[in-house]
């Protein structure tokens, strides 16, 4: 199924009864944030509600982060070499989420890094193949409302200390 021309309504699912850390301030997710230095996650979402709750869920773990709303951006950033993971969407304004994940694994064959990518879609199954073949490390369909999908995420693929 080709994504690119499909347009898919911003469901209204994100409320204080769901998510109710983004209306208040909560440590209690920080297994991971006692680190001596904190990782720093690319989220790449052009939705800006979205953008605030990811925003919350990395900064409750102890961990900073830096938003961008499109591919062209993500590249970009990815370029600085700043960044231990990233949270990446599919349906982005400029290009898809998974031509940014290809353009990365393409541009990491060069330097034999590897950026951790987790693609969060409202997609569901129907893209989670052609997320894979482009290289992405874990895959989630939004809303996804449970802290551990974001933990088992930064627990599986962040290395025990940020360098």
């Amino acid at each position: 199924m080709d994504i690119s021309a499909t347009t898919i309504p911003r469901p209204e699912y994100f409320n204080d009864r769901a998510f109710p850390s983004i209306s208040r301030s909560s440590k209690k997710h920080s297994k991971t944030s006692k680190r001596a230095q904190p990782f720093h996650i690319l989220i790449v979402e052009d939705n800006n509600i979205e953008q605030h709750i990811y925003r919350v869920i990395v900064e409750e773990r102890g961990f900073e982060c830096t938003i961008v709303g499109t591919g062209k951006e993500a590249l970009e950033q990815f370029a600085k070499g700043d960044y231990h993971a990233m949270i990446l969407d599919v349906g982005l304004p400029d290009m898809t989420g998974i031509d940014v994940c290809e353009k990365i694994r393409q541009a990491e064959l060069k330097t034999h890094a590897h950026l951790p990518i987790l693609v969060m879609t409202a997609y569901g199954d129907m893209v989670e193949e052609q997320c894979r073949k482009a290289g992405c490390d874990d895959f989630a369909t939004k809303p996804v409302l449970e802290a551990s999908t974001y933990d088992h995420f930064f627990n599986s693929w962040l290395p025990k200390n940020p360098q």
